[in-house]
């Protein structure tokens, strides 16, 4: 049997068990955590997959389980944008433009090298009309100071499903280190909500660039009882992104001291606690807001 055929008949065990404890009436099935359908052991190989916690395509090693169906769907509708999203950023990556000069116009590729922080522009006469690449040769033939000229680049990447992708692998994280703990709380249900929605474009959920340099799971919390979980990934190089995903409803200090005794807890994960100030989330709608919220949390020790 292959290490990923062994691979998910130890996840199964693992989290048909912590169902059982959960929801006595499951029978040892498994509960996939993003349609919540329950799957016999007969299913491991025909209905079950190894669903990547962050992209395969975009750098993602860590796996859990999920139902085939969720799992494909989702990789076309949410991953895709995210996986294109980190391709464009890696050195020496080449993305369609088009440069407008002297009244001419051509496509080009381009690539940017963020070590030295150049931008490195090609253009091919196959690709050109010749009139327009003549046009364009003799304008910059004769550009000087106070030359202007366009340049666009074509992204193929959708804002809101880049973001639900970065959604889904927090909300998936969360499943890995909590397993139905969070999957079967009330507030996960909304988190699967926004999932879903964010796949068809109707919602942005709440991610946004983090100022940390590690990746982390913290409980934020405000006397208003208002809690939720932010969870920070390394999406690629030194850049890091945070999902800020519904929260417990229970004690934040009983889920955080369960959250450093778990066994299942996902290695070189941090946990911190923050604690706000009752009128913070008074409009959890306020990006600006959320991220001067991130920052200081992330540098909070």
């Amino acid at each position: 049997m292959g290490d990923a055929k062994l691979l998910r008949k130890r996840l199964f065990a693992r989290y048909a068990g912590n169902l059982r404890v959960i929801d006595p009436s499951s029978a040892g099935a498994f509960r996939c955590p993003l349609c919540l359908k329950d799957f016999t052991a007969k299913d491991v190989h025909s209905k079950l997959c190894l669903a990547h916690i962050f992209p395969q395509g975009a750098g993602g090693s860590e796996v859990t389980l999920a139902c085939q169906s969720c799992d494909s769907l989702h990789g076309s509708s949410l991953d895709a944008d995210l996986v294109e999203s980190v391709r464009v950023e890696r050195p020496g990556s080449k993305q369609r433009g088009r440069i407008v000069a002297g009244g001419r116009s051509i496509p080009i590729l381009v690539s940017a090298d963020p070590d030295d922080e150049t931008i490195r522009l090609d253009a091919s006469i196959r690709h050109a009309h010749p009139t327009d690449w003549t046009g364009i040769q003799d304008f910059f033939a004769a550009a000087g100071d106070g030359s202007k000229f366009q340049l666009s680049v074509t992204s193929k990447v959708r804002p809101t499903r880049m973001r639900g992708s970065l959604y889904r692998s927090a909300y998936l994280r969360l499943f890995s280190m909590f397993g139905y703990d969070y999957v079967l709380a009330p507030c996960a249900q909304v988190a699967r909500e926004n999932i879903e929605r964010a796949a068809l474009g109707e919602v942005s959920v709440t991610v946004c660039s983090s100022d940390a340099r590690a990746e982390s799971v913290a409980i934020v919390t405000a006397p208003t009882a208002l809690r939720s979980l932010a969870v920070t990934m390394k999406v690629s190089g030194q850049r890091f992104a945070t999902a800020l995903l519904p929260g417990f409803d229970r004690d934040p200090r009983a889920v955080a001291d369960r959250m450093c005794e778990s066994p299942r807890i996902v290695k070189g994960v941090q946990t911190k606690v923050f604690e706000a100030p009752p009128d913070v989330f008074a409009d959890p709608k306020n990006a600006r807001l959320l991220s001067g919220i991130w920052r200081l949390l992330f540098k909070t020790g």
